[in-house]
């Protein structure tokens, strides 16, 4: 029988049934008994930068949160054509405003949040929606980038990973947008939801596991596999070198994730939502400068409740804000030579639709094409609320300038107005990423 090679026996390794290899990273689950495993290989980590860092954390909801029954709290009595699921009375006061009662923990960062009333989608379809939020544009195409993949570009700082998406919720295949002629996308070809480094639902789950450090044990080939893939990469593609150069982009980010992944502490304190674990896992990628640009997403269509609004977002709702509310505590607490977290880091919370302000027959909330969005950290005014929504919630004309309702060049608050506001706040020009002039809305910036 010929013996086999070195290079033949890795080969086989990397394609072993059921060893659960990490994409570019060759790493499996901890504790795996056929593999021998080691302290985590060194990483080549970035040069030192003196530039203070700025990170962004997107958080998703998806299948659209209830803003009635949350930041966009209505009196009953005077709410028009809304059904709030609540009394005047079950309002939660915060330091600057009122609160619909699934608030939950995030209540006690009123002072720190700039809330968004009456952002126009223009859909109501969540796949249309998704692929808004994924490209950061209205009008968008298959070769539109990610806009975690933009911004994270942009940023400042040292981080290596410029966008690291985490998908939580229930282990599944991994679902493409429906290649489907939608607004936005008229071709109908399928848009992938992420961009960036992705990390699966099963592997957040991990986070909820014993207290023990690493996720992931590192084989103790891992290094002469690394070796192995460079090594191809320079045979195949040694005459086309822009795609040598993203291909080995590409496999250091691996690398870097592999460090993430190989020194996150598996005990969360973030519980009672699917989204808690992600959350925990976007602080350590915070507090260990791995990545610029986070996405953290609900399990998808998560918060879509068309049955039993109230009973359904009161079951998901308020444990998703109260993870939020933990994660910026959190925030708060870690320093570095920068300050706090919290003040190197731009939150934003949203949904890819709303619902609609009347209960349907089964006593559930359809889909609206507005809703609200929350931001807060760095850049964002704190305690600043733009825009609003009139008794048939409908979100009211504002002046991008001054933030008023009644006086001004008003008009229509445009999701794509957020996405510039949040792209100029990154660094980047609004112009040169065809968003159009005068598009930032100067009411949600410090």
């Amino acid at each position: 029988m010929a013996r086999s090679s070195r290079r033949e026996v890795l080969q086989a390794l990397a394609g072993v049934s059921g060893l659960a290899l990490l994409p570019a990273c060759g790493l499996h689950r901890a504790g795996a008994p056929d593999v021998k495993s080691t302290s985590t290989p060194p990483v080549a980590l970035p040069p030192p930068s003196t530039a203070r860092p700025h990170y962004f954390v997107r958080i998703t909801l998806d299948g659209g949160f209830d803003s009635v029954m949350t930041v966009d709290a209505k009196d009953p009595a005077t709410a028009g054509e809304v059904d709030t699921g609540y009394r005047a009375a079950e309002r939660l006061q915060g330091t600057r405003r009122l609160f619909g009662p699934l608030i939950g923990g995030l209540l006690r960062h009123d002072d720190a949040l700039c809330l968004v009333h009456g952002v126009r989608y223009d859909t109501v379809a969540h796949e249309t929606g998704e692929a808004i939020l994924r490209a950061g544009h209205q009008r968008h195409g298959a070769s539109t980038p990610p806009f975690g993949d933009v911004l994270g570009g942009l940023l400042p700082g040292s981080a290596p990973i410029p966008h690291l998406h985490i998908q939580t919720g229930f282990p599944r295949p991994p679902r493409p947008l429906d290649a489907l002629p939608l607004p936005g996308n008229p071709e109908g070809r399928a848009i992938p939801l992420a961009g960036g480094l992705s990390i699966d639902p099963a592997t957040v789950e991990l986070l909820t596991g014993e207290p023990r450090r690493g996720l992931f044990d590192t084989p103790s080939w891992f290094e002469e596999m690394q070796t192995l893939r460079h090594e191809e990469a320079r045979q195949w593609l040694g005459g086309r070198p822009e795609e040598l150069a993203a291909h080995e982009q590409t496999l250091q980010q691996g690398q870097h994730l592999q460090r993430l992944l190989s020194t996150a502490d598996r005990h969360t304190a973030l519980r009672g939502s699917p989204l808690g674990p992600g959350l925990q896992l976007a602080f350590h990628a915070v507090r260990g400068n791995h990545a610029r640009f986070v996405t953290v997403r609900s399990p998808r269509v998560w918060l879509d409740t068309h049955t039993d609004n109230v009973a359904l977002q009161s079951a998901r709702t308020r444990p998703i804000f109260d993870n939020i509310a933990g994660f910026l505590d959190l925030l708060q607490r870690e320093r570095n030579a920068f300050g706090t977290l919290l003040e190197q880091t731009t939150i934003v919370i949203a949904s890819e639709l709303g619902r609609f302000p009347k209960l349907n027959m089964v006593r559930g909330k359809d889909h609206w094409p507005e809703n609200s969005w929350i931001l807060l950290g760095r850049g964002i005014r704190a305690g600043a609320t733009v825009g609003q929504t009139d008794a048939r919630f409908r979100g009211v004309s504002i002046d991008y300038r001054s933030g008023s309702t009644t006086e001004g060049q008003r008009r229509p608050l445009e999701i794509d107005a957020l996405f510039a506001t949040l792209l100029h706040l990154a660094g980047g020009d609004p112009l040169r990423h065809d968003y159009g002039r005068d598009m930032l809305l100067h009411g949600i910036l410090a």
